[in-house]
């Protein structure tokens, strides 16, 4: 039997149950390169308790390589053409609520 419902827990016969979130981590590999703090993988994280699924809005954030130019995001660290743009949304799912997308280079 219900006894009371407050926030994300239920207490059902003096047990507490709680409602775990779904975490959902959008990662931006630099793929050789960099970002302005030096680093090499920038993460978008969100915390849902009732969403089933997220979409993130890829950032405008564009690290850096020595001799090549940043020509956007892809699946593959070895791609060769961008699938994603600052601005694009990408949907992440319960089912695969985490996602690495890789700098895509071109020499200059």
């Amino acid at each position: 039997m219900l006894r009371s419902l407050v926030g994300s827990e239920m207490c059902i016969r003096d047990r507490v149950i709680y409602r775990l979130p779904f975490v959902f981590l959008l990662r931006y590999y630099a793929n050789e390169g960099q970002f302005a703090d030096n680093s090499t993988m920038y993460t978008d994280r969100v915390v849902s308790y009732d969403a089933n699924e997220n979409k993130f809005q890829i950032k405008e954030i564009e690290p850096t390589k020595d001799g090549y130019t940043f020509l956007g995001w892809a699946d593959s660290p070895t791609a060769t053409s961008a699938d994603f743009i600052s601005g694009k949304e990408l949907t992440l799912s319960a089912e695969a609520p985490m996602k690495t997308i890789y700098a895509v280079w071109i020499k200059k």
